[in-house]
């Protein structure tokens, strides 16, 4: 969590509670049925969630309704950002995958570290998986995928995307992919980036023509901070740059990196035999973006004992100004007596606070003012940025939906019991944060 800290009259104190966390379960592939996600009377017909240019999935349904109006082109989401709410599992009906090569996905999907289940795939298309393709401005991140992706006659298979333009970050694979020709582990033709992502996915090729991670590699393309399972090469044909990229070992819940010497990430040195989780998370904790960090999986049962990537996190940011006051007494001649009033510094600057929730939930926040113990008499209370009272409890959304932040103002009041207050503390605003799921 990332607080900016008040340096002013006031004494701030932040209190986190954080609730509970979720798990991760692995589920049988089963597609007991012909029909498919995206056909009608089994895709949603909306979406539950929606923003400005935001949509949380929450079913297959829903992913099944996303898949099927870019492949229609319908809406291509350019600029949305997609993000899962829970585990998606995929295991009821069969998968085809997201777009084609004249209708691409050009926004960020994000796992928000769940994962999708059970994908089962079986498509002669050219190039398959999860994504068929994408376009430039795509990021795929955060995301874990569980399943069977098989191709018939097409050119080939991948778990992520088949032909990527954009990103893929942060994301995990165990799907086995299968392919006549060529197949891979996260993408086949790569025109894009590729960072910090796993496969441990089996990889079967029926000519043999196989890569761990990507197969071709073009250009200004790259493939970085990525770790796999022994067996086909990391890239099979490459004309781009490839960099970090290590086998790994597992033994129960550890898994270490082949590396014989030191490398670093994002400033972080890595020793030899460097351990997985600590490479993953050099990378997330190296980036400004949120990526979800990575934990040791809790038994063997749990990700078939590999990393499990954090779906529950949380962020708020506070910010505010100088929350520094002007206490006033004016004689007023008509009633013969002192008035007392206080002013911000900078009027609805000095005395803004905002608290933003970048969390992957809800969080509920409540403010409390107390007067200091040397200065009594002093009281505090709340408005809105109109200057209207406001409540001094709220529910904050994640970030970036509409009710994602609370504005508010400190106003203070009342007759402080000396008025020598020149930098003389106050009071204190106490601001605590529960986390729900």
């Amino acid at each position: 969590m990332r607080l900016k800290r008040l340096i002013s009259v006031l004494l701030v104190l932040i209190i986190i509670s954080i609730l509970s966390l979720n798990s991760f379960q692995i589920f049988t592939v089963n597609a007991e049925t012909d029909y498919f996600w995206t056909d009608s009377g089994i895709r949603a017909v909306s979406f539950s969630v929606t923003g400005i240019n935001t949509i949380s999935i929450t079913s297959g349904a829903e992913l099944g309704l996303f898949a099927y109006n870019i492949t229609n082109n319908i809406n291509l989401y350019n600029g949305y950002t997609i993000t899962l709410a829970y585990d998606i599992d995929l295991s009821a009906h069969y998968w085809i995958p997201i777009g084609t090569a004249d209708c691409r996905f050009n926004g960020t999907f994000d796992g928000a570290g769940y994962s999708i289940l059970n994908l089962y795939m079986i498509s002669d298309i050219s190039t398959i998986g999860l994504f068929s393709h994408t376009g430039y401005n795509a990021v795929i991140k955060n995301l874990t995928l569980t399943g069977s992706i098989n191709s018939q006659y097409g050119n080939g298979a991948s778990s992520f995307v088949g032909e990527n333009y954009g990103k893929i970050y942060n994301c995990f694979n165990l799907a086995s992919v299968n392919s006549d020709f060529k197949a891979c582990g996260i993408s086949i033709y790569n025109y894009g980036e590729v960072k910090n992502c796993v496969n441990v996915g089996s990889i079967s090729s029926g000519s043999a023509d196989g890569a761990a991670l990507v197969y071709y590699n073009y250009l200004v393309s790259s493939v970085s901070n990525c770790y796999y399972l022994s067996g086909f090469p990391v890239v099979s044909s490459n004309t781009g740059n490839v960099s970090n990229t290590y086998t790994i070992s597992k033994s129960g819940t550890t898994c270490t990196l082949s590396n014989t010497s030191s490398f670093s990430v994002n400033g972080t040195v890595l020793p030899a035999n460097a351990n997985l989780v600590t490479a993953l998370n050099a990378w997330v904790n190296g980036n400004t973006s949120v990526y979800r960090d990575w934990r040791i999986a809790k038994s063997i049962l749990e990700h078939n004992g590999y990393p499990v990537m954090n779906s529950f996190f949380i962020n708020v940011n506070i910010t505010w100004g100088s929350l520094s006051y002007k206490y006033k007494e004016t004689w007023n001649t008509n009633t013969r007596r002192n008035t007392y009033s206080w002013s911000p510094t900078q009027p609805g600057v000095s005395n803004l606070i905002v608290i933003t929730n970048n969390s992957s939930t809800n969080v509920i926040c409540s403010c409390v003012f107390r007067s200091d113990t040397t200065v009594t008499g002093v009281s505090g209370s709340l408005t809105n940025v109109e200057g209207y009272p406001c409540t001094s409890e709220l529910e904050i959304y994640p970030a970036p939906h509409l009710l994602s932040s609370w504005h508010f103002l400190l106003v203070l009041s009342g007759t402080p019991s000396t008025t020598n207050l020149s930098n003389t503390k106050v009071g204190s605003l106490t601001i605590t944060i529960n986390a729900t799921t």
